[in-house]
């Protein structure tokens, strides 16, 4: 439902997605669909050149790019990782002025640009309209902000 979106109430709201699950199940579910997935303890996952990347291939091919947050509020640590890429681009993501925009094409190198799949006529709306984030967190009660700024759905233990 949250990835594939086929009723398209997710897009019709125009929010990302947060995903409060303390089984921990969505993270195993979500680790094998095609999405970019990362965790935001990992340094890796959160270097400056990956997020960059991830992002990019998120937009171009309308997929999800989904943060394991685990029982931390990471919404500050997020911004700040996503202005060592490019300065407020987090909050471009979330309103999805990056898209509207185009503030993807500045994120492109040189290289990208030369690519065949990254070239202008590449970027589909029907596909970057299906990009997303997807955040998970087992925090039994995240950031209130973050409810507020996404739309919500909470797992249930059983």
């Amino acid at each position: 439902v949250i990835i594939q979106d086929r009723s398209g109430k997710i897009a019709e709201a125009g929010l990302h997605v947060l995903i409060i699950d303390p089984t921990r199940m969505a993270n195993k579910l979500l680790q094998y669909v095609d999405i970019q997935y990362l965790s935001s303890l990992y340094p890796r996952d959160m270097d400056p050149e990956n997020l960059r990347y991830m992002i990019v291939r998120a937009i171009r091919f309308g997929n999800a790019m989904a943060f394991d947050l685990m029982d931390m509020d990471h919404w500050t640590k997020l911004g700040l990782a996503f202005d060592k890429v490019q300065k407020g681009l987090w909050a471009r993501i979330i309103d999805r002025s990056i898209i509207t925009n185009k503030v993807y094409e500045e994120l492109l190198t040189d290289e990208e640009k030369e690519i065949e799949e990254f070239k202008s006529y590449q970027w589909v709306s029907q596909n970057m309209d299906k990009f997303r984030v997807v955040l998970v967190t087992n925090a039994a009660i995240p950031d209130e902000f973050m409810i507020q700024s996404m739309n919500t759905f909470r797992v249930k233990e059983l």
